[in-house]
């Protein structure tokens, strides 16, 4: 289904040109029209590359170098939107293909070295004068940062090292630590997982030298560990998992009275991000939750074998796969 539908996109870029990929609503509205009904997830995954600037990402990846930092760029994709893995390797797969449609504006990019007025110095390539894909910056305070631009914009995958010799590897978004990345301090202690304008934010690992491992959640820069308990309720609904504060939190199960199972993420108490839960009815579901409710994408069995596959809101079918 994905091949049919690379080749109905390359037919719309070669007949409308490829202007309409930088625009969200134009290009889903013209895929839309190309694939007849069609290919609703590959749509979706492919506008919420766009929407994620994924696409300039990847244009300022050198070739020799795509095989590594795409994966790295898939793995931020899946965390931010939610989408399988394996689609969205190949969204950004398709993505950068579609970049080798336009080679003015990659042809355009030189290597120079920029030596500013504060101090600072840019070594790289460049576009419009402005620092463009690859480069090294070095402030004059002794930071040095490494990876990609965007624009002038410290904008991708990279790699600071600050003149204390702390270092930081992973996304970049404007200037500043956004995504999925980790921090490694002089003393051998590496904080990693989901930074949100410079701050570790949500889950992630504080590692210490000698390997030990704490699996915890950031809150406003403070780092609070996350237990594994036994809680066992008055209705007679047990669940099995990680806490945080006395309350679900991380990786649990639940299992009900009446034989009903969730098996999945859970942040403050509810069953909010990836799950799974079966019904004692023989019913099950795999997919995205918030809040308790089935919402986002997933797919539903039947035990008469029916399949509903599609985006959920509340528990309700909204939108269908396409498949």
């Amino acid at each position: 289904m994905e091949k049919e539908f690379e080749t109905i996109l390359y037919k719309a870029i070669a007949e409308r040109g490829k202007d309409f990929l930088n625009n969200t609503s134009l290009c889903k509205a013209i895929l839309n029209d190309y694939c007849k009904g069609q290919y609703k997830k590959e749509i979706n995954v492919l506008v919420g590359a766009i929407e994620g600037r994924y696409k300039e990402k990847l244009a300022v990846i050198r070739e020799e170098l795509l095989s590594v930092q795409l994966p790295i760029l898939a793995e931020h994709f899946h965390d931010e939107y939610g989408y399988s893995k394996e689609l969205c390797i190949w969204s950004l797969k398709l993505l950068s293909n579609t970049n080798r449609y336009d080679n003015n504006k990659q042809s355009n990019i030189s290597i120079k070295k920029i030596e500013y007025l504060n101090g600072d110095i840019y070594e790289g390539e460049i576009l419009n004068d402005l620092p463009h894909g690859q480069g090294t910056y070095i402030w004059s305070n002794g930071d040095v940062y490494k990876g990609c631009f965007v624009e002038g914009c410290i904008t991708g995958v990279g790699k600071r090292i600050w003149s204390d010799g702390n270092t930081y590897e992973g996304s970049f978004l404007n200037g500043t630590e956004h995504g999925k990345g980790k921090i490694s301090f002089l003393n051998g202690t590496i904080y990693e997982g989901n930074f949100f304008n410079g701050q570790l934010k949500g889950f992630g690992n504080r590692i210490y030298r000698d390997g030990e491992i704490e699996h915890g959640w950031w809150t406003d820069g403070e780092f609070r560990k996350i237990t594994k308990k036994t809680i066992c309720y008055p209705s007679g609904t047990i669940y099995e998992g990680e806490t945080k504060d006395n309350i679900e939190h991380g990786k649990g199960r639940y299992t009900w009275l009446n034989g009903d199972v969730y098996e999945g993420d859970f942040v403050e108490g509810y069953r909010t991000g990836k799950g799974a839960i079966t019904w004692s009815n023989g019913d099950a579901y795999e997919g995205n939750f918030f809040n308790d409710k089935i919402t986002g994408y997933g797919k539903k069995i039947y035990k008469t074998g029916k399949i509903e596959e599609g985006y959920w809101k509340n528990g309700e079918l909204k939108g269908k796969s396409g498949k």
